[in-house]
Formats: C-alpha cells, sequence, structure tokens
C-alpha cells in the first residue's frame, strides 16, 4: 500500500474491510495503480472509492480515458465508477453540474487533435446542436467518425465490429494508440485490426507491458506467435510470463509452439490442469517431442472423446466409421436448401474467436 503512503497497520485495516482487494492478485492493482497516477487522480479519493484497484485493468483504463477525452471536468474518483450513469445524462444535465464547460467542442478536443481531416468530421456535433444530445450519443459520433478514418471503411462496418466485439464505450485516445502501436511494433496493419477488430478493445499498457517484459515464449520469438494469433495481444502479459514458464518446464519444442500458438490464449491454470491429467496417460512421454504434441492441451476434450470412443469400441464387436476415429469436421455452406442449417455470417467482418 505504498501508493496510499501509510503504515502497514492501516494497510491490514484496508484489506479486513474490502475483502475483494485482499483477493485480488499484485498485477491487477499494480496496472490501476499505474492508470490513476497518469492521470492524476487524488489519493485519498480513490482510498474511498477502492474498487478502482482491483476492477479489470483495460476497463478503468478505457474508462478514465474516455472522461478525460470527452472534455469532462471536476471529476471526482467515484465519478469513474458511474460512467454509465454519466453517458446516460444529457450534455444540458452535465453543464447544469458543471461537469462540462459551457462551451463544448469535442469535435476540437478530440477528433482534430488526433489529425482527422475536416471532411471526415461529423456534422451533427457542433455547438449548436450539441445540447440536445446525450454523452453517448456523442461519443458514438466521434467514435464512428474516428474509426471509419483510421480504418477507411464505412460506418456500417464499424456499427457492425461494435455490436460483435463488444467495441462501445472504448477510448479513442486509447484505440489511436493501439493502431500505432500495432503497425510500428508488432507489424499488424489496419487490414489485419479490421480482420481481428478485438484488439481495439484492449490495453495499450498491457500491449507495452508484452512487448518489454515478456518477448519470449518457450524460447520462440513473441512476434513471430502474434503474427500468427494476434489475440495474444489481449491476454494480461503476467499470464503469458506464467505461459512461458509451464512450457519451458514441459520441454515441448520450439516447433510446438509455433504449430500451435493458440495454447498462450489459455489460461495457466488451465493448461497446468490439462498437463497433469494428460501425465496419467504413460504415452505423454514419448509425444513431448512431436510437434503437434500442444493440441493434446488445447483440444483436451476432443482428445478425451476419442480416447472413450475408442475404449468403446474395444469393449464391443461394433466397427466405427473412419470419420468418427479421424474426427472429421464437415464444412457447412452458407448456402442450402434445408432452411433448418442455414448459416448466416457477414463475408465483411470474420467470425468472432472463441476463448480459451
Amino acid at each position: 500500500m505504498n501508493y496510499f503512503e501509510i503504515s502497514m497497520s492501516t494497510s491490514h485495516k484496508i484489506l479486513k474491510s474490502e475483502p475483494r482487494l485482499k483477493n485480488c492478485d499484485i498485477y491487477t492493482v499494480e496496472a490501476n495503480i499505474s492508470t490513476l497516477k497518469k492521470y492524476g487522480l487524488d489519493r485519498d479519493q480513490v482510498r474511498i472509492n477502492l474498487s478502482l484497484l482491483f476492477r479489470k485493468p483495460v476497463k478503468i483504463e478505457h474508462d478514465i480515458a474516455i472522461l478525460k477525452e470527452l472534455g469532462f471536468i471536476n471529476l471526482c474518483a467515484h465519478d469513474y465508477l458511474i460512467i454509465c450513469n454519466l453517458f446516460k445524462s444529457g450534455v444540458v444535465s452535465l453543464k447544469k453540474c458543471q461537469m462540462l464547460p459551457e462551451y463544448y467542442d469535442p469535435i476540437e478536443s478530440v477528433l482534430v487533435e488526433l489529425g482527422l481531416p475536416s471532411h471526415r468530421l461529423p456534422r451533427q456535433l457542433i455547438p449548436s446542436q450539441i445540447d440536445s444530445l446525450t454523452i453517448q450519443q456523442v461519443h458514438i459520433m466521434l467514435s464512428n467518425a474516428f474509426l471509419c478514418w483510421q480504418l477507411d471503411c464505412s460506418e456500417e462496418i464499424v456499427n457492425k465490429m461494435k455490436a460483435m466485439y463488444n467495441l462501445n464505450r472504448k477510448s479513442i485516445t486509447l484505440q489511436h494508440k493501439i493502431i500505432q502501436d500495432l503497425e510500428t511494433y508488432w507489424n499488424i496493419d489496419t487490414e489485419k485490426v479490421m480482420r481481428n477488430p478485438y484488439l481495439l478493445s484492449c490495453s495499450p499498457n498491457n500491449i507495452t507491458y508484452i512487448a518489454t517484459r515478456v518477448k519470449k515464449i518457450a524460447q520462440v520469438d513473441l512476434k513471430d506467435l502474434v503474427f500468427l494469433t494476434p489475440r495474444i495481444l489481449a491476454i494480461p502479459y503476467q499470464q503469458l510470463i506464467q505461459i512461458d514458464a509451464i512450457l519451458t518446464n514441459l520441454d515441448v519444442t520450439q516447433a510446438a509452439v509455433i504449430a500451435l500458438p493458440w495454447v498462450c490464449t489459455l489460461k495457466p491454470e488451465t493448461i497446468v490442469e490439462r498437463i497433469h491429467l494428460l501425465e496419467q496417460i504413460p504415452e505423454l512421454g514419448v509425444l513431448k517431442s512431436h510437434p503437434r504434441v500442444l493440441r493434446l492441451i488445447v483440444y483436451y476434450k476432443k482428445v478425451l472423446s476419442r480416447l472413450a470412443h475408442l475404449q468403446q469400441i474395444k469393449n464391443s464387436s461394433a466397427v466405427p466409421s473412419l470419420n468418427k476415429l479421424a474426427g472429421t469436421i464437415v464444412s457447412v455452406t452458407t448456402q442450402t436448401s434445408s432452411p433448418n442449417i442455414l448459416i448466416k455470417q457477414d463475408p465483411s467482418l470474420p467470425p468472432p474467436l472463441l476463448h480459451g
């Protein structure tokens, strides 16, 4: 609790009064304190609103940045915890509460500051008309204008991305930094961002920590793994450090990690649990050097299903089909005569990725 500059006994009292903070991992608290210091929040106010320390760092980072970039003034620490209510409030009412300046022009302070050309600016946000809007409406217009310009796409595509990948209420300035960092350090251009829109909801701080504190996983350069699976950048850096230690201890080859970089998106405890269960199979020791060994971990449930099916075959005289043994995945086309199995997928967007 050096952040509050208090004694150890006072720290224990605070932790005792707030069990959620006591049970929170040190990495989350460290990341949130870094954000609170960056934006200059009053420590005494934070001490009254301790949930700012144990909420998800990416949420705290975006919520504070949004209110700052939207031009809010006279904010206290508690205001960042009620951002949902503030977003529903009208510009006029917030001006009366002295939370917004009397002359309010977010286009100038946000979009022009980021370099948007004049023909890209939303005309609905001129100062004479903005008073009739809510903060949420203001932010949507600003965000859509920015993303249309930055990704060079239509507003319709932006709205679809936001709906599919939970990109609403994300900081515009942080998204601008994310796009710059992705292109500069990770060689991920805007076209690849369009195929992986969840990157726009990441934490810039976490992406920086990944670049400076992780660097390799099981001796494989992290840039190579990110090129194959950009979702790695959405994983908290401390989890990647743990995954590196787990895979290094498992002594898997670099080829195995490159063959299935998705293993880095699983939770460390999930990987450890599956390894312990797989170690009960004698053949695992021989398979460790095989480049596809990590498939046993990533597709663990499917492996168990195949083993159970083989056991049933062993105990019966039935002859299985080749498809069942091989686990063939049948591709279903989007055009079919049967309306019951029609699958609709917007061709302009990638499918949402599954969490490990």
